[in-house]
């Protein structure tokens, strides 16, 4: 994962350790989703968080928020979230065709498109290709992850609307 000036700062500051030991911290995966996971219960504030990059900013937020979803969930859906928003964001256009074979990357840009930017999608289409794409979306998560990921998906919805109003709103 790459770590910006300001999410070094951040992460130093709240793991009381110096800068080269933080960034190393995040070197191994699974020991920088450890670190998040640890962070999010302590003290954070809007102010703090909204200058972190967006992958840490995500990850720390729905470990935050996501409290009865499984860790392997919550780093699954912070990963590709930490992906595709920040894609999406930089896009001229946003993709809204929808594949004939189910592919597990269209349902994570899908989804994080329905989460995110449903007011784009609401202007683009109408309620009957939303759906459609909602479909394909938890049918490709069925397919390629199995029905627990698509329960943990479900319920991170709701959940990733919170993060969105409560921490993204300006």
């Amino acid at each position: 994962m790459m770590l910006t000036a300001k999410d070094i700062e951040f992460l130093a500051r709240k793991t009381k350790l110096n800068a080269e030991k933080t960034q190393s911290l995040f070197e191994e995966k699974e020991d920088g989703d450890l670190v998040l996971q640890q962070l999010s219960r302590k003290r954070i504030t809007k102010k703090e968080v909204l200058e972190l990059s967006f992958p840490i900013f995500i990850k720390l937020l729905i470990n935050r928020e996501m409290k009865d979803v499984g860790q392997k969930y919550k780093n699954y859906i912070s990963d590709f979230t930490g992906v595709f928003y920040p894609r999406i964001m930089e896009a001229s256009r946003i993709k809204t065709k929808i594949p004939r074979k189910l592919n597990e990357e269209n349902a994570q840009y899908f989804f994080v498109l329905a989460c995110f930017f449903e007011d784009d999608l609401s202007t683009q289409l109408d309620i009957k290709k939303i759906h459609e794409m909602l479909k394909y979306t938890m049918d490709s998560f069925v397919k390629f992850k199995g029905k627990d990921y698509v329960e943990a998906i479900s319920d991170s919805f709701e959940c990733l609307n919170i993060i969105k109003k409560k921490w993204m709103k300006g």
